[in-house]
């Protein structure tokens, strides 16, 4: 095995949390002497790309944005590793017009990856033909340390309180949701700030948020903190949020626990799958929740004091094992021997 695809609806520079998963896997993998290629997933050059590189192996992100990658590469008779990102299965499988994509996929694909048990068993309750070939990976958090002053340089005062969104401006993260709860917050905590970053992929929606960061002067909106400086942001504010209605496994929940930073996050399977609600950071439900939460933020140090403290142990003990990329390894493996045993048999069907 030496040459390797990864196939992603979204690639570097973007900061997508999928995107970032690919930069991370092909520098590992670069450094284990692997020959690495991105592609994207809605490429329409797509087949004649893949057809030239001829890789060994191809890993597929997003069952149903990837399908017709893998369509492509079980044509070309390449194995096939396809990661789950979350909406393909939250979102898609109840979608009539896409369910179909997202099934095919899996039994196409020679093996499958998800980010956590949970959704490991779920999968295999309802398609038991995926028992065999399903795979249980903790991401890994790979952010370089940055000496930017992000208060300063983004014009917040030291003793400001800054509820932090780090999302692509689209519906399924959420971003608006905040404006509402932490605008009466402010009105009793005028130190209270809500900054959200990313990059915008639903142009409506950006308009509205635009329109908000104008109108209202605890919000605000930054299209771009860089890749380089995301430690800083992580590090000077007080609060990271996660709104999202749907997530494979939340990048920037991970990240920010690596700066030991307290964290509000909707309450889905993801984000379950990584926080105990009051130990090591806080989930909400509905907007009153979030409210009385991010109220206790505010008003407790000691609270966020403990959350902070437990949201770094969680990572240190459980993201930092340096395994991802090796057990990555194991299952492409996994899948050049089943794609070789499928072909095996196909040719004697014949």
């Amino acid at each position: 095995m030496k040459k390797i695809a990864l196939i992603s609806p979204a690639l570097p520079p973007s900061l997508n949390g999928n995107a970032v998963d690919v930069e991370r896997w092909k520098r590992e993998l670069e450094k284990k002497g692997k020959t690495v290629r991105l592609f994207l997933s809605s490429d329409k050059n797509l087949k004649d790309k893949l057809s030239r590189f001829k890789p060994d192996v191809a890993h597929v992100i997003h069952a149903s944005k990837g399908a017709r990658a893998i369509k492509f590469l079980k044509k070309l008779e390449i194995p096939v590793v396809l990661t789950l990102a979350g909406p393909d299965i939250n979102v898609d499988m109840e979608d009539k017009r896409r369910r179909h994509l997202v099934v095919d996929s899996f039994h196409a694909a020679d093996q499958v990856i998800v980010f956590y048990n949970r959704l490991k068993v779920d999968l295999m309750m309802k398609f038991p033909r995926l028992r065999n070939k399903m795979n249980v990976i903790n991401k890994e958090i790979d952010l370089p340390k940055s000496g930017l002053d992000f208060r300063k340089k983004y014009k917040f005062a030291k003793d400001d309180f800054i509820f932090y969104l780090p999302a692509s401006i689209e519906s399924i993260k959420n971003p608006l949701f905040p404006v509402k709860p932490l605008h009466r917050l402010f009105d009793q905590y005028p130190n209270v700030r809500f900054v959200v970053s990313g990059p915008i992929v639903e142009k409506g929606l950006a308009r509205k948020l635009m329109s908000v960061h104008k109108k209202l002067a605890f919000v605000k909106y930054i299209k771009v903190v860089p890749r380089k400086h995301m430690y800083a942001a992580y590090r000077d504010v007080d609060v990271v949020l996660n709104c999202s209605e749907s997530e494979g496994m939340p990048t920037a929940i991970l990240e920010s626990m690596m700066l030991g930073k307290a964290v509000l996050a909707h309450k889905i399977p993801a984000t379950e799958a990584i926080i105990q609600h009051n130990h090591n950071g806080l989930l909400y439900k509905n907007e009153e929740k979030f409210y009385q939460l991010a109220e206790r933020l505010v008003t407790s140090r000691r609270l966020k004091s403990r959350l902070e403290k437990n949201a770094y142990d969680t990572y240190r003990f459980f993201y930092t094992n340096k395994q991802e990329v090796q057990r990555i390894m194991k299952v492409y493996a996994a899948a050049i021997e089943a794609n070789k045993v499928a072909l095996e048999k196909a040719a004697r069907r014949r």
